[in-house]
């Protein structure tokens, strides 16, 4: 299990104003040497993804004590791997020293004060001052560095939706169901029913605002898998066997092959 004090908000928000402080001064530093800044950028912005991942898992669990996060830290574990999409264990190994820079509390009655509003405004001061741009650039052509480079820019955007999702009212529902779909606990077609859109306009949705699916969310049982195969055949039966037409089968290749090259190609596809 990782460090507790990540579990009270108070705790956490006395890292994060830390951290941030240590990144402008490293970025100040005239002519910084290109691996120190790429390795310090990957580490801090890692460990506030990580650390607003576990706030909103606890959040989206309803713990209101240590005692409650402490007895769920495996849930409040996967949730957050899930949303970062980072190993929680080895981000916070890794930064062990900078989270003993805060008392550990003890007390199960110790309240976590949640609140997710706190932690994006925290989140969001570190972005307004991450000069992101510049930091990619330090790579140039060495593939090494272009690795942390590439850490520090996918950390940045999971930060980046962290915050769009959290501080704008109107991303309740796409929070709820984005939650719920990162977990397993509904499919896409259920997101995309809930929130009035086509599939392919939910998935572009849960993808901004961060929402994905680990691997083992996205495993079916034996049940699933049956059931799914059976609605594969009836549906197959319902056409009479009538393959599905041209346009739908180009338009389902096309945003299945955009995804993967980070390209939305929806405005050029028919509705129809």
């Amino acid at each position: 299990m990782h460090a507790t004090q990540t579990y009270e908000q108070r705790v956490t928000l006395s890292v994060l104003a830390q951290e941030e402080h240590q990144f402008r001064m490293g970025l100040l530093r005239p002519n910084p040497d290109a691996v120190s800044l790429l390795t310090g950028s990957v580490r801090v912005l890692e460990l506030n993804l990580v650390i607003a991942a576990i706030q909103e898992a606890m959040s989206q669990l309803g713990l209101e004590t240590l005692g409650q996060a402490v007895a769920a830290a495996d849930r409040i574990d996967n949730l957050a791997r899930t949303l970062s999409r980072l190993e929680v264990e080895r981000i916070m190994q890794e930064n062990a020293a900078a989270m003993r820079m805060e008392r550990v509390p003890t007390d199960p009655n110790t309240p976590l004060g949640v609140n997710i509003g706190h932690v994006a405004r925290a989140v969001q001061s570190l972005l307004l001052h991450c000069p992101i741009e510049e930091i990619e650039a330090q790579a140039g052509s060495d593939p090494l560095l272009a690795a942390l480079a590439h850490r520090c820019r996918t950390a940045f955007d999971g930060l980046t939706a962290f915050v769009t999702r959290h501080l704008d009212p109107k991303h309740a529902a796409i929070i709820a169901a984005g939650h719920a779909y990162a977990e397993g606990r509904v499919s896409v077609s259920e997101v995309a029913a809930m929130l009035g859109l086509t599939v392919p306009d939910a998935v572009a949705l849960l993808e901004e605002h961060g929402f994905r699916r680990t691997v083992e969310a996205l495993r079916l049982t034996d049940v699933e898998r049956a059931e799914r195969l059976e609605a594969i055949r009836e549906e197959r039966i319902a056409r009479g066997g009538v393959p599905l037409s041209s346009t739908e089968l180009v338009n389902r290749d096309v945003i299945a092959s955009q995804r993967i090259e980070g390209i939305d190609a929806r405005p050029w596809l028919p509705r129809d």
